[in-house]
């Protein structure tokens, strides 16, 4: 395989800078990182977009007031200039760009709030940290569902019946809900959360 030359851009306070690097074909994607200028906290990402166009999209996203994600609500904060943008690594292939991602993650510790942005150990495959697990659970349960019918009170009722020794069909017609969200209820298979 014959390897050709390309370039790349390292992007730091509005300035670009071209570097000759040797890349083996074909190109499926880069690894980016992003380092903010003031604390050194980076973000590491994947694309198969060029570094311009990724950068381009973060700051869009950062304009419509994009928060998902720190390194967004960072850009959002700091401004897209307050990041040095640079590519690190090349991928010939999606599952060698997810690996690199994550090695790359690794090496900076950037999954680490200390160190940096990242949310995730990296990859296409979400990985979330234990702490991202704890807040999306948090996050979704009961009202907070889009897929709730019920209510904390309504919960917080239908357990006191269970606690009165009512049965489960006599407490469901009562509240007006099915007897399997009474016996998941009853069963603490859902609203364990609430206490009464």
């Amino acid at each position: 395989m014959k390897a050709t030359r390309s370039s790349v851009t390292v992007t730091c306070l509005g300035y670009s800078q071209s570097k000759g690097v040797q890349l083996s074909p074909p190109l499926f994607g880069i690894i980016y990182k992003a380092t903010e200028h003031t604390t050194g906290r980076v973000y590491i990402g994947q694309t198969i977009k060029t570094l311009a166009r990724r950068k381009t999209n973060h700051a869009f996203a950062a304009k419509k007031g994009d928060r998902r994600g720190k390194f967004q609500i960072a850009i959002i904060e700091h401004g897209i200039n307050a990041f040095c943008w640079e590519q690190i690594d090349t991928a010939e292939n999606q599952y060698e760009l997810d690996q690199k991602e994550k090695y790359w993650i690794d090496f900076y510790k950037s999954n680490n709030p200390t160190y940096g942005y990242n949310l995730t150990t990296g990859g296409i495959v979400y990985n979330p940290t234990e702490e991202t697990k704890q807040k999306i659970s948090v996050s979704m349960r009961g009202e907070n569902n889009h897929k709730a019918v019920l209510t904390e009170q309504i919960v917080k009722l239908i357990k006191i019946d269970i606690r009165n020794m009512a049965n489960n069909r006599e407490i469901a017609r009562k509240h007006n809900v099915s007897y399997e969200i009474v016996k998941n209820i009853r069963y603490r298979r859902s609203w364990v959360w609430i206490t009464i």
